[in-house]
């Protein structure tokens, strides 16, 4: 039987660092620790002075989070010592790595699964059913 130990998740290497890309808890961690990555991603704005004075911390935080360390202030305080360009470097593998199809695909997919319409309410869409349809019984049945 089929399980989630079978999947081998997509690795880079940059400069001979293991990028593993970011799970979803730290995505969430680092919104909750950087909340204007959130409006950024979400609205795709920040204020420049205020992403000047978060962008350091927020990308030596993502890095580490990338290579597995999410957390972890002394990976944080190497990864905010490394060449601006070597810290592009690591980001840009580290998004391709965690989203292969970009930031767009995974809100569409995200938001169709919600049954949100991209005004932000809910669509009236099928209503969700005890059994998917590959016939595995849902989290309601008993």
């Amino acid at each position: 039987m089929a399980s989630l130990n079978d999947i081998v998740p997509p690795i880079v290497e940059v400069s001979g660092i293991r990028i593993r890309g970011v799970s979803g808890r730290n995505i969430a961690y680092l919104v909750e620790r950087f909340p204007d990555l959130k409006t950024l991603l979400i609205e795709r704005y920040v204020d420049p002075q205020r992403l000047i004075e978060i962008a350091p911390d927020a990308i030596a935080a993502i890095l580490a989070a990338g290579i597995g360390k999410a957390g972890d202030p002394n990976e944080e305080s190497l990864a905010d010592s490394l060449p601006v360009g070597l810290q592009v470097e690591f980001l840009s593998a580290i998004f391709r790595v965690t989203l292969p199809n970009g930031l767009a695909a995974v809100v569409e997919e995200v938001t169709a699964a919600l049954g949100i319409t991209p005004d932000g309410l809910p669509s009236a869409g099928p209503a969700l059913t005890d059994q998917d349809q590959d016939g595995v019984p849902g989290p309601s049945d008993d």
